[in-house]
C-alpha cells in the first residue's frame, strides 16, 4: 500500500499456468484499487503476449480455450449489482490486452466511489428480428430497437450468430468448432448486415447484446435463420473410368461438395479431349466438343453413353448446381476411354514381285482413327471369283492367303500360299487388343507368269495292230501358270525291266516328240521296240520356260503266247484235310505278259477208300491265281481224306498254253461227319435211365476210333422247375468205333427232359454231333408243395385265401392240390368258438392251381392252422409246414342291457350304460350312442327346426358307460341306442330307450323391432316374438334401452350418466312403449329377455336406434394442402360440427382465387371463379379436380348441411397448389457457333406460364429426317443431342455430339422439380462446314493410246462436311518400280490435278512417263482453313547464336492436305537484355517448309542472345490455317559476348599484393551423398587471343592459387570433401607478381549417379583492399563436365 497525496493505492499481481495437451500456457495480469477522499477506482491491467488461455480444464476446456470462457469485472457484494468488462464469458476475453475503455490498450478503469453499483450496463435490446439478405449468401441482415432501460449512454451494439447446434443440413458446417460471428455498431445504429464470417445455407443462432462504458448488458433472444443458398464448392472424390466393353462410355462418380451452400439440384459432368494426348492423331477433330453429362441432385455417378471417342484421353471434371447456379469445378481427372476395334488402314497398294510369281507385295498407311495401339496388321488375298484363267484354281475351296505382321509394320511380302498367274482380292485390316478392325476397299492384282505345273491324265497305249507304236494323250496342267505355248512327250526305254530277257538289246536311245500349246494328243510314229517296256511323261511350256514333267506312266508293246510252266509240285496242307499246296515256275519263254496261272484237280478214278467220294458226278477242282503268283492253296472245293489228279497252265491275254505232266496225292484226314440215325427211348421201370442207338458217319473222313453219347438237361422244359438247380451238369457215355448203342444207368432224373446227340471221332479229334433228340424220363412221386401262403380275404371275416408253388421236383404231373385248415387247440380269443368239435375245412383244386379261397365253414376272427399236398398220378405227397393264421374282424352284434337318464341340475346332459356284445366278431375299439329327438314331443315348439340331427357320443371299446355334455336341449324328449364298433365298422344297434331332459332359462327372444314414435322425440316403442326353445314355461318379458357406448355421433349425448331404460311386462305380452327418461336424437342399445321358473334367459340381439334430429353447427378443423403429383388439385379435410343436430347429408368445400399472389403472373385472368366441391356428408374430405390452375393461391372454407338447409361457414385457409410441369419455353434461337462445326448455340425465354421454380433447361437437337445433303448423315439412327443448364440460365452452346454441316431440328423444354414440360417450336438449323471425309471408290487407270496420260474416276466423300469446292489428285512414282530403269530421274515431283467440287473424274494429260508406275491419292476441299500443328518446340542451335532450330506436331484435324508449314519468329517485347536489340523494328523472321517436314532451322535473320516468340501454321489448297501457340525462347551467346553465361572476366588493372576472388556456388544436394564437387576451369587472354580452358592449378597460372585459409577467414568454408551443403566455395589468390586478364567456368564434376539437380554461379567476389578491382556479380546456369572435354 502506498500513500501519495492522500491517495491510497492497493496493488496486487497473478500469474496462473495450465498444462494443456500440448504445451504450458501462461496468464499474467495486475488490478489496482486506487482510493482517495472524492473517489475511488478499480484498474485492471493486461499486458500485450501475457494472456494465453481464456478456460481452466475443469470448464471444459480444450488446449486452454472453449468451454465456460473467464469473466472479468466487480460486484457490489450483494450477489445482485455487478459490472463485468466487455467479451467476459466470450471467446473475445483473449483480446482483452488490445482492447480499452480508456483507449489504452489493455488498461480498463472503472469508478466505484458510487453509493451503490446500480443498473451500470444496460438492459437487453428489444424486437430483434433477422433475414437472409437476398444476393448475398454470407450475409445476414439485423434489426433491432432500444433496451427497455437506459442506464446510461449506449456506446455500442454488439450482434452474435453462432452456428446452430442442430442443422438441417449439418453438412453444410465447415468445422466443428466454428467461432461466433460478432458485429459492433455505434450506440445510434439499431440495424446492421454481416458482410463477412458467415457460411452460405447455414442456420444461425444470434442475438443482440447494448454496451455502455461500464460494459456490455444483458442479450436479446435468440433468433434463429438461415443464410441464402450460393453456388456449391466443388464436389468431393470425382473417380473416372472406363466401362467394360464399351469404347465410347466412360463411368463417373463423385461425393457431394462440403460445403454444399444449398440444395444440389444437379451435377454436371463435363470431360473434354485432352490438349496433350498420347496419340494425337487418335482425336478425330479440331475442335473436339466437351462430353457432358447432366443428372439430378441425388445421383452421384453417370454413365457417358453418347459423344466419347474410343481410346482418347479426357480432362474430366464435375460441377454441383443450386437454385443459383454452378459451382466451382472439382479437380481435373484425366483418363483415356478403352481401346475399341479401329477403322480401316489407309492406301493400300499391291503389286506383284518381279520374278517371284508366288509373292505379292502389299503396303498400306495407319487407320484415322486407329481407337487404341495397333498391335497388328492382317494382310488378306482371297481368290478372285471372277478369273481370267478360272482353270488357275487349283481347287474349289482356296482358303484366303492371310499374313499378319506387327502394328509398327506398314509393309508386307506375301512369300508362301499364292498361285502363279491367278487374280487376287486384298485388303488389310488392323487390330487392337479389342479385336479386327474394319477391312479396307479390296485390291485386285494378279500374280506373275511361272513355268507350268504337271499336265494331267497323262495315258500312254498301244495302237492296235502295230507292234512299234504307241498313242498318247493328256489334259492342260492345273495350274497352267500362264499361257501354254508347247507341249513335248518323251519315251525311254525303262532301265528296270519287269521281262528283262525280253529286251532284244542294251543302247535303245529315248523317243520324244513336240506339239503345240493348244494340242492334247500324239502317235508315235516311229522308234519303238516290240514288247519292250517305256517309261513316258509329258512337259508343258509357258514363256517362262519348260514346267514341272508329269507322273511318269509306264508300257509295253504288244506280247506273244507263253509255253507252259514247269517243276510243278503239289502236297497236303498240314491240319487243313481240305486243301492242297501247289507250286510251280514260270514258263520260258513267257511271250507276253503272264496274266493268270490255272491249277485243275480231279477226283482219281481209282480210290482207296470208294465210299468216301460223295456221288459219280464229283467236277474239276480248279483255280486261278495271277501271272506273278507261282503257289497256291486250295481253300475250297476239295473232299479230306480223298486222292486227286493235278496239273497246271499260263496264260498271257492271247490265251491258255500247254498244261504241266498230272501230279497224284491225298488229302488228309479230318474230324468226321456226323453220326446218322440217332434213336433215344426210356428203360421200362426205371425212371432214371434211357437207352440210345445210332448208324456210321458218310463220309467218316478217316478211321472212326470211338462213339460219344450226350443227354444234357433241355434248356427249355415244359416243367422247368423240374430242374434241381441251374448248372446241372451234362450225361456223357464213351464207347469204342466199332458199338453202336448203349443204355445210361446213373446220373437221370425221373420225368425230366433231356436233349441227347453222338459224335464220332478219329485221331483228327471229335466230329460233327449228330442232330439232337429230345426225350423224357418216367413220372414219380412228388415232392411237397412250397412257399404256402394263407391270409384273410378283406371283407369277407368268414374266408381264408391261400396260395403256394409248385413242388421241386414235381417228379410227374400234379392232378391235384389239397388244402386243410383245422381250428387251433390255443386260441387268442377261445370266447369267439362256437362249439367244442369243429370239424376240419378241407379244400381240392385242380393240379394247375396254386392258390384257393375258403368259401364256407369258418367263422369271424378265429385262429386255424393250414397246410396243403400234391399229388399226381401215382398218389398223394409229402404235406407242406402247417402255415397258422386268422379270419378277418366282422362287424359285432349288438350292445346288451341299454339304460338311459336325465343328469340332476344338468338340463343339457343324458347319462347312458350298457354291456358288450356277444359275439364281439373282433376287437371292440368304440361304442357309439345315438340320442335323437323324439318325433311325437309334448312341447314341440322345444325342437328347433324340422331336421334337427342326431346327438351322437363315441367312447373307446372298454367303456361302458357315458354322460353327453354338449348337443342335448333342456326340456326335450329323446329316443336313444347304443352300438359296437370294430376295426371293420358299426355293429348292429341296441333297443330305443326314451326320455326327456330337464327346464333351463330360456333362450333370447326373437324379431326384436324399436322405433322411433312419431313427434315424440323422448319416447321409444318397441315388440318381439317369443324364444325358441322356450327351455321351459315363460313368466315375464324384460325390456331395457341403454345409452350407446360407441355412439355414431357421440358428440351428440348431453351428459356423462344417462341412467339404463327399463320395463317389464308379463309373459304374454310381446309389446311397450317407453313414455319417459330418453333423450333426443341419441342412440340407444335396446334389447330384451325372457325369464321361466329356472331364472332370466339370454338378451336378444341389441337393437340401436335414435332420436329424432334438428340443425348443426359449422364443420371444425378444416385442414387445405396440395396434391402430390397433382398440381391442378387441392385436398381438403375437416371434422364434423359438434354438436351435428341430425344427419349431415353433404358438405360442401369453395375455394376463391386469392386476391394478392406470391406469383401474379401465374394467374390465368382476371375474372377466375370460385372452384367448389359438394361431398355427401359422410365424407370429411375432398380433392378437387378440376378448376385450379398450377402453382396459385386459394382462400378455402367449409359448410355442412343436415335436411334442414346449410350451416356457418368455416374459418377461411389460404393455401398454394403444386408446382406442374411448366409450359413451352418462349422465342427459341439457335444458331452456329463461327469456327467450330460441331457446336450450335441457342437462346430462348421463360415460358409463360412457368407453373412453378424452372430448376432446369433442355434443349435438344435431332437430327432432321429431311435433310438437304442427306448423305451427310452418318447412319440412320443419330442418337438426340441433349443439353442441359440450370433453371437461371436461358443459354447454351452445343460442345458434344453434332456432325459438321448438318441440319438439325432443335427444341427446348422447361424443368420444375415436377418434371419436364412442353417442347417448344422446333428450330432447325445447320451446323457449319468443315472439312470433309475422305472420297470414295477411287479408280485409276490408263487412257487407251495415251502413254502419259491416266485416267481417275471417284465417289464423293461421305460425310462432305461441307460444299465440295475442289478435289485434288495425286499421283507419286512408286518407290518400288516393276522397270526401275524406266523412271528417267530420281526426284520426280508428284503430278497433282485439280477440279472443281462437282468433278467426280479426271484425265491427267501431262507431267506423266510412259510405263511407270504410280501411287495415286485424292482429297476433298471445302472452304475450311487447317487447325494449329501441335507439340510446337523451339530450341538454340549448339554453336550457332543466329539460329534457332524448331519441331511440331501434325495439326489434329488436318482439314485437307497440307501442302507447306510457316515458322514465324518475332522479336519479344518484352526482353530480359533489352539492350541486346540492335534496332526497334526487328522484322519478323519466316521460314516455309514442304507439307512432309515438321522441323526447321532458321539460319539467317536472328540475332544472338535475343528472346523471340515464335508460333508455326499449317496451309492447304484453302488457305493459311490457325496458329499453334506462341513458344518464347533466347538465341545462343556468341564469342562477341565474352562466352556464356558461365563465365566472367576479371581484369587486374595493377599490381596488388593480393586479390582474393571468391567462387559461390549455390546448387540442389543431391539426392544420396556427397555426389558432387566443383572444377574451376580458367583460360587466358590476352588481346583477343585466349588460351585454351584447363583446370586451374600451378602449372598452367603459377601466379594463382587455391586458398582456403583466406577464405575460411572470411567464414567462408573451402570446398568441403563431404557433407553435403548447398554452397560450395573455391577461393583463388593471386601474387603480386604480374597483371593477367583471367576468365573463370565452373563446371560440377558428378562423383555418383545422382546428377546435380541446378547449380548458379552467383558472385564474384575481390575482398576489399588496396587497388582491388571492384566486385563483380552474375548469375548463370552451371555447365556439365562434359562442356570442357
Amino acid at each position: 500500500m502506498h500513500n501519495y497525496s492522500e491517495t491510497t493505492a492497493f496493488q496486487f499481481g497473478c500469474s496462473q499456468a495450465i498444462t494443456p495437451l500440448f504445451a504450458v500456457k501462461n496468464n499474467a495480469f495486475q488490478c489496482i484499487l486506487v482510493a482517495s477522499n472524492a473517489a475511488s477506482f478499480v484498474i485492471f491491467l493486461y499486458a500485450d503476449g501475457l494472456i494465453q488461455w481464456t478456460t481452466g480444464d475443469s470448464s471444459g476446456a480444450s488446449n486452454g480455450l472453449g468451454g465456460i470462457q473467464a469473466q472479468i469485472g466487480f460486484n457490489a457484494g450483494d450477489s445482485v449489482n455487478y459490472v463485468k468488462v466487455p467479451g467476459s464469458r466470450t471467446p473475445d476475453v483473449i483480446n482483452i490486452t488490445s482492447a480499452s475503455n480508456v483507449l489504452v490498450p489493455g488498461q480498463w478503469i472503472y469508478a466505484v466511489h458510487e453509493v451503490r453499483i446500480s443498473s451500470v450496463v444496460p438492459s437487453a435490446p428489444l424486437n430483434f428480428t433477422l433475414s437472409s439478405v437476398s444476393g448475398s449468401p454470407n450475409q445476414l441482415s439485423a434489426s433491432w430497437t432500444s433496451p427497455a432501460t437506459l442506464s446510461a449512454n449506449i456506446t455500442a451494439y454488439k450482434v452474435y450468430c453462432n452456428t446452430s447446434a442442430s442443422q438441417a443440413f449439418p453438412e453444410q458446417v465447415i468445422a466443428p468448432n466454428m467461432p461466433t460471428v460478432r458485429s459492433i455498431v455505434d450506440g445510434a445504429t439499431f440495424h446492421v448486415t454481416f458482410s463477412s464470417g458467415l457460411n452460405p445455407f447455414t442456420q444461425y443462432d444470434c442475438y443482440v447484446v447494448a454496451s455502455n462504458t461500464f460494459g456490455e448488458g444483458a442479450s436479446s433472444i435468440v433468433v434463429k435463420s438461415r443464410t441464402d443458398q450460393s453456388i456449391p464448392s466443388s464436389p468431393l472424390a470425382l473417380s473416372v473410368s472406363t466401362v467394360t466393353g464399351s469404347p465410347n462410355k466412360l463411368s463417373a462418380s463423385w461425393s457431394s461438395p462440403i460445403p454444399k451452400n444449398g440444395i444440389i439440384v444437379a451435377y454436371t459432368v463435363y470431360c473434354n479431349t485432352s490438349a496433350s494426348q498420347a496419340y494425337p492423331e487418335e482425336v478425330i477433330g479440331p475442335n473436339v466438343p466437351t462430353a457432358r453429362s447432366v443428372v439430378n441432385g441425388t445421383t452421384l455417378a453417370v454413365t457417358f453413353s453418347t459423344g466419347l471417342i474410343s481410346y482418347t484421353q479426357y480432362d474430366c471434371y464435375v460441377t454441383a448446381n443450386t437454385s443459383v447456379g454452378e459451382g466451382t469445378p472439382s479437380s481435373i481427372i484425366t483418363t483415356r476411354t478403352s481401346e475399341s476395334v479401329p477403322s480401316s488402314p489407309l492406301a493400300l497398294s499391291v503389286s506383284t514381285v518381279p520374278g517371284s510369281p508366288n509373292q505379292l507385295s502389299a503396303s498400306w498407311s495407319p487407320p484415322i482413327p486407329k481407337n487404341g495401339i495397333i498391335i497388328a496388321y492382317t494382310i488378306y488375298c482371297n481368290t478372285s471369283a471372277s478369273q481370267a484363267y478360272p482353270e488357275q484354281v487349283i481347287r474349289p475351296n482356296v482358303p484366303t492367303v492371310r499374313s499378319e505382321v506387327n502394328g509398327t509394320t506398314l509393309a508386307v511380302t506375301f512369300s508362301t500360299g499364292l498361285n502363279p498367274y491367278t487374280q487376287y482380292d486384298c485388303y488389310v485390316t488392323a487390330n487392337t487388343s479389342v479385336g479386327e478392325g474394319t477391312p479396307t476397299p479390296i485390291i485386285t492384282t494378279r500374280t506373275l507368269e511361272s513355268v507350268p505345273s504337271s499336265p494331267l491324265a497323262l495315258s500312254v497305249f498301244t495302237v492296235s495292230g502295230s507292234t512299234n507304236q504307241l498313242s498318247a494323250s493328256w489334259s492342260s496342267p492345273i495350274p497352267k501358270n500362264g499361257i501354254i505355248v508347247a507341249y513335248t512327250i518323251y519315251c525311254n526305254t525303262s532301265a528296270s525291266q519287269a521281262y528283262p530277257e525280253q529286251v532284244m538289246g542294251s543302247n535303245v536311245p529315248t523317243v520324244r516328240s513336240v506339239v503345240n500349246g493348244t494340242t492334247l494328243a500324239v502317235t508315235f510314229s516311229t522308234g519303238l521296240i516290240p514288247y519292250s517296256q517305256y517309261d513316258c511323261y509329258v512337259t508343258a511350256n509357258t514363256s517362262v520356260g519348260e514346267g514341272t514333267p508329269s507322273p511318269i506312266i509306264t508300257t509295253s508293246t504288244s506280247e506273244s503266247v507263253p509255253s507252259s510252266p514247269l517243276a510243278l509240285s503239289v502236297s497236303t496242307v498240314p491240319g487243313s484235310p481240305n486243301q492242297l499246296f501247289a507250286s510251280w515256275s514260270s514258263p520260258i519263254p513267257k511271250n507276253g505278259i503272264i496274266i493268270a496261272y490255272t491249277i485243275y484237280c480231279n477226283t482219281s478214278a481209282s480210290q482207296a477208300y470208294p465210299e468216301q467220294v460223295m456221288g459219280p458226278n464229283v467236277p474239276i477242282v480248279k483255280v486261278v491265281v495271277n501271272g506273278t503268283t507261282l503257289a497256291v492253296v486250295f481253300s475250297t472245293g476239295l473232299n479230306p481224306y480223298s486222292q486227286y489228279d493235278c496239273y497246271v497252265t499260263a496264260s498271257t491275254s492271247v490265251g491258255e498254253g500247254t498244261p504241266s505232266p498230272i501230279i497224284t496225292t491225298r488229302t488228309s484226314e479230318s474230324v468226321p461227319s456226323s453220326p446218322l440215325a440217332l434213336f433215344v427211348s426210356t428203360v421200362s421201370g426205371s425212371p432214371n435211365q434211357l437207352s440210345a442207338s445210332w448208324s456210321s458217319p458218310i463220309p467218316k473222313n478217316g478211321i472212326i476210333v470211338a462213339y460219344t453219347i450226350y443227354c444234357n438237361t433241355s434248356a427249355s422244359q415244359a416243367y422247368p422247375e423240374q430242374v434241381m438247380g441251374s448248372n446241372v451238369p451234362t450225361v456223357r457215355s464213351v464207347v469204342n468205333g466199332t458199338t453202336l448203342a448203349v443204355t445210361f444207368s446213373t446220373g437221370l432224373i425221373p420225368y425230366s427232359q433231356y436233349d441227347c446227340y453222338v459224335t464220332a471221332n478219329t485221331s483228327v479229334g471229335e466230329g460233327t454231333p449228330s442232330p439232337i433228340i429230345t426225350t423224357r424220363t418216367s413220372e414219380s412221386v412228388p415232392s411237397s408243395p412250397l412257399a404256402l401262403s394263407v391270409s384273410t380275404v378283406p371283407g369277407l371275416p368268414n374266408q381264408l385265401s391261400a396260395s403256394w408253388s409248385s413242388p421241386i421236383p414235381k417228379n410227374g404231373i400234379i392232378i391235384a392240390y389239397t388244402i386243410y385248415c383245422n381250428t387251433s387247440a390255443s386260441q387268442a380269443y377261445p370266447e369267439q368258438v362256437m362249439g367244442p368239435n369243429v370239424p376240419i375245412v378241407r379244400s381240392v383244386v385242380n393240379g394247375t392251381t396254386l392258390a384257393v379261397t375258403f368259401s364256407t365253414g369258418l367263422n369271424p376272427y378265429s385262429q386255424y392252422d393250414c397246410y396243403v399236398t400234391a399229388s399226381t398220378s401215382v398218389g398223394e405227397g409229402t404235406p407242406s409246414p402247417i402255415i397258422t393264421t386268422r379270419t378277418a374282424e366282422s362287424v359285432p352284434s349288438s350292445p346288451l342291457a341299454l339304460s338311459v337318464s336325465a343328469v340332476p341340475g344338468s338340463p343339457n346332459q343324458l347319462s347312458a350304460s350298457w354291456s358288450p356284445p356277444i359275439p364281439k366278431n373282433g376287437i371292440i375299439i368304440v361304442y357309439t350312442m345315438y340320442c335323437n329327438t323324439s318325433a311325437s314331443q309334448a312341447y314341440p315348439e322345444q325342437v328347433i327346426g324340422p331336421n334337427v340331427p342326431t346327438t351322437r357320443s363315441v367312447v373307446n371299446g372298454t367303456t361302458l358307460a357315458v354322460t353327453f355334455s354338449t348337443g342335448v336341449n333342456p326340456n326335450s324328449q329323446y329316443d336313444c341306442y347304443v352300438t359296437a364298433s370294430t376295426s371293420v365298422g358299426e355293429g348292429t344297434p341296441s333297443s330305443i330307450i326314451t326320455t326327456r331332459t330337464l327346464e333351463s332359462v330360456p333362450s333370447s327372444p326373437l324379431a326384436l323391432s324399436v322405433s322411433t314414435v312419431p313427434g315424440l322425440p323422448n319416447q321409444l316403442s318397441a315388440s318381439w316374438s317369443s324364444p325358441i326353445p322356450k327351455n321351459g314355461i315363460i313368466i315375464a318379458y324384460t325390456i331395457y334401452c341403454n345409452t350407446s357406448a360407441s355412439q355414431a355421433y357421440p358428440e351428440q349425448v348431453m351428459g356423462p350418466n344417462v341412467p339404463t331404460a327399463r320395463s317389464v311386462v308379463n309373459g304374454t305380452m310381446l309389446a311397450v312403449t317407453f313414455s319417459t327418461g330418453l333423450n333426443p336424437y341419441s342412440q340407444y342399445d335396446c334389447y330384451v329377455t325372457a325369464n321361466t321358473s329356472v331364472g332370466e334367459g339370454t338378451p336378444s340381439p341389441i337393437i340401436t336406434t335414435r332420436t329424432a334430429e334438428s340443425v348443426p353447427s359449422s364443420p371444425l378443423a378444416l385442414s387445405v394442402s396440395t396434391v402430390s403429383g397433382s398440381p391442378n388439385q387441392l385436398s381438403a379435410s375437416w371434422s364434423s360440427p359438434i354438436p351435428k343436430n341430425g344427419i349431415i347429408i353433404a358438405y360442401t368445400i369453395y375455394c376463391n382465387t386469392s386476391a394478392s399472389q406470391a406469383n401474379p403472373e401465374q394467374v390465368i385472368g382476371p375474372n377466375v371463379p370460385t372452384a367448389r366441391s359438394v361431398v355427401n356428408g359422410t365424407t370429411l374430405a375432398v380433392t378437387f379436380s378440376t378448376g385450379l390452375n398450377p402453382y396459385s393461391q386459394y382462400d378455402c372454407y367449409v359448410t355442412a348441411n343436415t335436411s334442414v338447409g346449410e350451416g356457418t361457414p368455416s374459418p377461411i385457409i389460404t393455401t398454394r397448389t403444386s408446382e406442374s410441369v411448366p409450359s413451352s419455353p418462349l422465342a427459341l434461337s439457335v444458331s452456329t457457333v463461327p469456327g467450330s462445326p460441331n457446336q450450335l448455340s441457342a437462346s430462348w425465354s421463360s415460358p409463360i406460364p412457368k407453373n412453378g421454380i424452372i430448376i432446369v433447361y433442355t434443349t435438344y437437337c435431332n437430327t432432321s429426317a429431311s435433310q438437304a445433303y442427306p448423305e451427310q448423315v452418318i447412319g440412320p439412327n443419330v442418337p438426340t443431342v441433349r443439353s442441359v443448364v440450370n433453371g437461371t440460365t436461358l443459354a447454351v452452346t452445343f460442345s458434344t455430339g453434332l456432325n459438321p454441316y448438318t441440319q438439325y431440328d432443335c427444341y427446348v423444354t422447361a424443368n420444375t422439380s415436377v418434371g419436364e414440360g412442353t417442347p417448344s417450336p422446333i428450330i432447325t438449323t445447320r451446323t457449319s462446314e468443315s472439312v470433309p471425309s475422305s472420297p470414295l471408290a477411287l479408280s485409276v487407270s490408263t487412257v487407251p493410246g495415251s502413254p502419259n496420260q491416266l485416267s481417275a474416276s471417284w465417289s464423293s466423300p461421305i460425310p462432305k462436311n461441307g460444299i465440295i469446292i475442289a478435289y485434288t489428285i495425286y499421283c507419286n512414282t512408286s518407290a518400288n518400280q516393276a522397270y526401275p530403269e524406266q523412271v528417267i530421274g530420281p526426284n520426280l515431283p508428284t503430278v497433282r490435278s485439280v477440279v472443281n467440287g462437282t468433278t467426280l473424274a479426271v484425265t491427267f494429260s501431262t507431267g506423266l512417263i510412259p510405263y511407270s508406275q504410280y501411287v495415286c491419292y485424292m482429297t476433298a476441299n471445302t472452304s475450311v482453313v487447317p487447325s494449329s500443328p501441335l507439340a510446337l518446340s523451339v530450341s538454340t542451335v549448339p554453336g550457332s547464336p543466329n539460329q534457332l532450330s524448331a519441331s511440331w506436331s501434325l495439326p489434329i484435324p488436318k482439314n485437307g492436305i497440307i501442302i507447306a508449314y510457316t515458322i514465324y519468329c518475332s522479336t519479344s517485347a518484352i526482353q530480359a537484355y533489352p539492350e541486346q536489340v540492335i534496332g526497334s523494328h526487328l522484322s519478323t523472321a519466316k521460314s516455309v517448309v514442304n507439307m512432309t517436314t515438321f522441323s526447321v532451322i532458321f539460319s539467317t535473320g536472328l540475332i544472338p542472345y535475343t528472346q523471340y516468340d515464335c508460333y508455326v501454321t499449317a496451309n492447304t489448297s484453302v488457305g493459311e490455317g490457325t496458329p499453334s501457340s506462341i513458344i518464347t525462347t533466347r538465341t545462343s551467346e556468341s564469342e562477341a559476348a565474352e562466352m556464356s553465361p558461365q563465365s566472367k572476366l576479371i581484369v587486374c588493372e595493377q599490381p596488388v599484393d593480393v586479390v582474393q576472388v571468391f567462387l559461390v556456388v549455390l546448387g540442389l544436394v543431391p539426392m544420396s551423398g556427397c555426389g558432387w564437387d566443383l572444377i574451376l576451369m580458367t583460360r587466358s587472354v590476352a588481346k583477343d587471343v585466349s588460351s585454351a580452358w584447363s583446370p586451374l592449378g600451378s602449372s598452367t597460372h603459377p601466379f594463382w592459387t587455391l586458398s582456403s585459409s583466406l577464405c575460411c577467414s572470411y567464414g567462408l568454408k573451402s570446398s568441403p570433401a563431404c557433407g553435403c551443403h548447398p554452397c560450395k566455395t573455391i577461393c583463388l589468390t593471386k601474387d603480386r607478381t604480374g597483371s593477367l586478364s583471367l576468365q573463370f567456368r565452373i563446371a560440377a564434376a558428378v562423383t555418383t549417379e545422382s546428377a546435380l539437380d541446378r547449380a548458379s554461379i552467383i558472385k564474384f567476389m575481390s575482398p576489399g583492399g588496396k587497388g582491388t578491382s571492384p566486385d563483380s556479380s552474375f548469375k548463370g546456369n552451371l555447365l556439365s563436365p562434359s562442356a570442357f572435354a
